[in-house]
């Protein structure tokens, strides 16, 4: 689903969270939960996904694609249990963070210079990909894009308060 963009991964202040029902099984290919893209770019893009071995990763690509602006595992764990989980990841101009279930399980990441220019954000899949491209959606139960970056207490406190809110 492309929604409007608020341009939160340009600034590199940025929060994208997301609660989702996992799949039971490994994935086929990448599933993106939630993100933004340039859809006139292939190459630009800022994204919360699980990789094919259902392990959630975040990573950014800019106007020069390559090296990354961040990019790793933000929990060294497969998710695919069929069990509801809790990502976040937070990016505050200098360094990347990533949490899953309310703690912070990823060694910040610096943020590199390369410029970032995205028109869209998604939901369930990239943009820019080709129809089908990046499918994964169908478990998000909430999904949050912030122009600010939360901290580890606002992160720690929103997983406390469940889907509910």
């Amino acid at each position: 689903m492309g929604l409007p963009d608020i341009g939160a991964a340009e600034s590199k202040n940025f929060t994208y969270e997301v609660w989702f029902k996992a799949p039971s099984s490994l994935p086929a290919s990448y599933m993106q939960l939630i993100g933004e893209a340039n859809s006139n770019s292939g190459y630009q893009f800022a994204d919360l996904f699980l990789n094919n071995d259902c392990k959630p990763w975040s990573v950014a690509r800019g106007a020069t694609y390559t090296p990354a602006i961040w990019g790793g595992v933000i929990l060294n764990t497969n998710v695919c249990n069929g069990g509801v989980w809790h990502l976040v990841v937070t990016g505050n101009g200098s360094v990347v963070a990533g949490y899953g279930n309310g703690s912070s399980n990823w060694a910040p990441i610096s943020i590199g210079a390369d410029q970032l220019d995205t028109n869209r954000a998604s939901l369930g899949a990239r943009w820019n990909s080709s129809p089908g491209g990046y499918l994964g959606g169908s478990g998000v139960i909430i999904a949050r894009i912030y122009p600010f970056a939360l901290t580890s207490a606002q992160v720690q406190q929103n997983y406390n308060a469940g889907t509910a809110w």
